[in-house]
């Protein structure tokens, strides 16, 4: 099957285009609230050690794409008898805007461990590790702009897009 869509930005009297991508990558930003339950130990030496697990909870910011892939043109041209010309031109386009395709919200579960040294006072430095699960697709199930074509049908997409990750965490509490 082949991957393609329809450039919003392109648009001319009796030209059709449509862009069949070969690679695409994609840059989203999240916002990220962490909110979760942490479980300390009495203080041993100058240690204090931890577990803590909820969920992040994330709304989505920027989401923007970069596609490889071929542009093609197809002018139909209106004489006595209506005839096409296509032009294939492969061309790169950076920062297309994917906002639509991705879900508003995201939620993972939060899982980690870490220890707590004391420095001075109530300072203590931190270093904690976590693992995130993702409970939810960022990508929607169809995204609007993405179209594949089989036995000549365009059909949807159907993706599945969730976002796993281990954060190493190093601070300082005062």
């Amino acid at each position: 099957s082949t991957m393609y869509y329809v450039p919003t930005d392109l648009s001319a009297a009796n030209t059709r285009f449509k862009y069949l991508l070969t690679e695409r990558t994609y840059k989203v930003n999240y916002f990220e609230v962490p909110v979760c339950l942490k479980m300390r130990t009495p203080a041993i030496g100058p240690f204090t050690y931890f577990a803590q697990f909820g969920v992040q909870l994330g709304i989505r910011g920027k989401a923007l794409a970069q596609d490889a892939g071929t542009l093609i043109k197809t002018v139909e041209k209106i004489n006595n008898r209506d005839t096409s010309v296509v032009s294939r031109l492969i061309e790169n386009r950076p920062d297309v805007d994917v906002r639509s395709d991705f879900n508003l919200f995201r939620a993972s579960l939060n899982v980690g461990a870490g220890v707590e040294y004391k420095l001075v006072g109530p300072t203590a430095l931190m270093l904690s590790f976590n693992y995130l699960n993702a409970f939810t697709n960022l990508l929607k199930n169809s995204p609007e702009q993405l179209k594949t074509e089989r036995l000549a049908s365009a059909q949807a997409l159907k993706t599945v897009l969730k976002s796993n990750a281990v954060m190493i965490n190093v601070g300082i509490i005062f």
